[in-house]
């Protein structure tokens, strides 16, 4: 299938985010401070922003691994940090493969009533997905201060700890019993941060995600969500997380996961599967077809569709 530049609409001869309109016009509505982000003065790598030395902003790093086209899978590849299949990656003059570059988070942190924020947050709310250069960032993330402060539950010595601790006692265990220390494992070390997590093509990223981040700034979603692009603008899945404070607080799961479900019924009107995944999960390797026999999801919902799209 050819090509299409929905920017200018020119057919096969560049991708949208490679558009020379979109170099001309380099995000005008954006202020300076998210502009000097595009450039890459101001962008964050997501290892500098564990919870232990931020504060209010976790860890939100996933599993270098690749995988399929699933939600679950989206989010491995988007992270390979340029080892997904298909990527060609730099040759050196002795002949060696270098490894392409680590992309770049384009981090909002947004604090409700100060001036100078809410004056930001309009113009992040303009940029669209289809408009970030995923060669280059990995996450476009919009966070919040946290509701609660939970001491360093994504900070390098509490992950390694949950590691460890799941190293040496997952040996022998089995789905419900592997589950089950898991969740002990998840209330010991206080790792109970969660995810919302859906796939989709970029055309729906671009009209669901100024939502979502709307919602985050608004306090009505979660603590903070993402967007991820893979390198390879050939490849149209991208993923979205919004993040929970406690997965095990059965009541804010369901808000978290009907205040998104409305708003992409709203925005988009087609059905989409959401899917829960805690945090813990991520550290400790649980991912689809994993040798505890651990369903790699804890729920599963597909939001309504109205059929007027």
């Amino acid at each position: 299938m050819p090509i299409k530049c929905r920017t200018c609409g020119a057919d096969g001869q560049h991708f949208t985010h490679k558009c020379p309109q979109n170099a001309q016009a380099e995000y005008p509505v954006l202020p300076a401070s998210v502009r000097r982000q595009l450039d890459g003065d101001d962008a964050h790598d997501d290892h500098d922003d564990h919870d232990g030395a931020h504060g209010d902003a976790i860890n939100l790093g996933v599993s270098p691994r690749t995988g399929s086209r699933n939600g679950e899978d989206v989010e491995r590849r988007v992270s390979a940090k340029g080892t997904a299949k298909g990527n060609s990656l730099p040759i050196s003059s002795a002949g060696k493969t270098l490894p392409k570059p680590e992309r770049k988070w384009l981090i909002f942190k947004y604090a409700a009533g100060e001036s100078s924020s809410e004056k930001s947050l309009q113009g992040f709310l303009k940029l669209k997905p289809s408009q970030v250069d995923w060669e280059k960032y990995e996450f476009l993330n919009i966070r919040v201060p946290r509701i609660e402060n939970i001491n360093g539950e994504a900070s390098q010595e509490n992950t390694k700890a949950v590691t460890d601790a799941w190293e040496r006692s997952c040996l022998g265990l089995s789905g419900d019993a592997a589950k089950e220390q898991l969740f002990a494992l998840a209330s010991g070390h206080k790792m109970l941060v969660a995810k919302w997590l859906f796939s989709a093509h970029l055309d729906v990223m671009d009209v669901v995600w100024p939502c979502i981040a709307s919602a985050v700034a608004s306090g009505s979603l979660g603590f903070s969500a993402k967007v991820g692009g893979d390198r390879d603008p050939a490849r149209r899945g991208h993923i979205c997380c919004v993040y929970l404070e406690n997965f095990m607080d059965t009541k804010d799961v369901h808000r978290v996961r009907d205040k998104l479900s409305s708003i992409i019924t709203s925005a988009w009107g087609r059905p989409i599967e959401l899917m829960l995944k805690p945090d813990l999960y991520t550290r400790c390797g649980i991912y689809s077809g994993n040798r505890w026999k651990v369903p790699h999801v804890l729920d599963r919902f597909k939001t309504p569709g109205h059929g007027r799209r």
